[in-house]
């Protein structure tokens, strides 16, 4: 998969446009975008960026451009990581019942791993 453009600079006054000064066809989608409305179709839009910037957009093109910029996520809203959110230290309980923790029982089950059932029940009969 590709990667994304790196961050640029808004003050930079290259900024979306190309090297002969005129904005790049996103950034002419993007103009149009602001000045129409996201409800403009893309003929209207094509006609917009023809007039005003000179530039020629194949009708797809805008409307693949014009989806990508609706479907950016805003600053704070959503976007990351998808899938299941980690859990909270809150929503993981601590206590099994009376006083045995899961780590305890993680310690046991690894115990009579390493010891065997046999030899772990004579343990706690010589523990108790």
């Amino acid at each position: 998969m590709p990667r994304g453009k790196a961050n640029q600079n808004p003050d930079d006054p290259m900024n979306g446009t190309t090297s002969t000064g005129t904005p790049s066809k996103m950034d002419a989608v993007r103009q149009a975008l602001a000045s129409l409305g996201y409800d403009a179709k893309p003929p209207a839009l094509d006609k917009f960026i023809r007039e005003t910037f000179g530039l020629t957009i194949q009708p797809n093109m805008i409307s693949s451009y014009k989806s990508q910029l609706k479907s950016k996520p805003k600053k704070g809203g959503k976007g990351g990581r998808r899938g299941r959110p980690p859990l909270s230290e809150s929503a993981v309980p601590k206590e099994v019942g009376g006083n045995i923790s899961f780590k305890d029982l993680h310690d046991v089950k690894t115990l009579a791993g390493r010891l065997g059932i046999s030899k772990l029940r004579k343990l706690v009969d010589v523990l108790s």
